[in-house]
C-alpha cells in the first residue's frame, strides 16, 4: 500500500517559524481565534501539542514594536514582518516554528494574512 501523501500547509523544519497578522479588538479576541481552533481552520491545518504558536498583541503602537514583542528576532525578519504588515491596522501575530505553504492552504477570506517563513 502507497504512504498517504501529507496536504497539511505545514512541515516541520528546525530552526523555522512562520507569522500571521490580524486585527483584533483584545488580546483576548486574538486568544480565542487561535484557542478555537478558527485559526486552524482557516489556515487548513492543525495545531499539535506540545508545539503550540505564540501570539503578541498590541492596543497601540507601531508595527515594529508589535514584531519585536518575540525577541529576538533577526533584524533582518523584523524588517521583512513590518514591510508585509505595511499600513494595515493589524495589531495581533502569531508565531508557529513551520514552515507554511501557501499552496496547499484553503483559498478564502481569513481573519489572518500569512506573512512569510523564515530561519532563525
Amino acid at each position: 500500500m502507497a504512504a498517504k501523501k501529507t496536504t497539511s500547509p505545514l512541515t516541520r523544519r528546525a530552526g523555522s517559524f512562520s507569522l500571521w497578522s490580524g486585527h483584533f479588538e483584545s488580546l483576548d479576541e486574538l486568544e480565542q481565534h487561535v484557542d478555537s481552533g478558527a485559526f486552524e481552520r482557516e489556515q487548513g491545518f492543525r495545531i499539535e501539542p506540545p508545539l503550540l504558536p505564540f501570539t503578541a498583541f498590541l492596543d497601540q503602537g507601531s508595527a515594529e514594536e508589535l514584531v519585536r514583542q518575540f525577541s529576538p528576532l533577526p533584524e533582518r525578519v523584523v524588517t521583512a514582518a513590518v514591510r508585509a504588515i505595511g499600513d494595515e491596522s493589524d495589531n495581533g501575530l502569531v508565531l508557529h516554528e513551520f514552515v507554511f505553504d501557501t499552496t496547499k492552504a484553503p483559498k478564502k477570506k481569513k481573519k489572518m494574512r500569512f506573512l512569510g517563513t523564515w530561519r532563525r
